[in-house]
């Protein structure tokens, strides 16, 4: 994008009155919204295959199963 990050361009169209959310131009962000996943592509030339993915736990719930799993054995 010409050496310009793209958070820079964002601020741009702020600037001019357009506004939408940082998010709406992340692909990842879009699909979770909509319950949707897909694993990145393996052929480097798919725009798919920059996908970015993180699962999230709750460290209470997964503490307190830790804990029982431990102690029953």
């Amino acid at each position: 994008m010409n050496g310009v990050d793209f958070h820079q361009y964002w601020l741009h169209t702020l600037a001019a009155g357009i506004t939408c959310e940082l998010e709406d131009y992340s692909i990842c962000a879009v699909a979770a919204k909509q319950n949707k996943f897909v694993l990145p592509e393996q052929n480097p030339n798919s725009v798919l295959s920059h996908l970015r993915y993180a699962y999230h736990f709750d460290a209470t719930a997964y503490a307190a199963y830790l804990r029982k799993y431990a102690e029953q054995r």
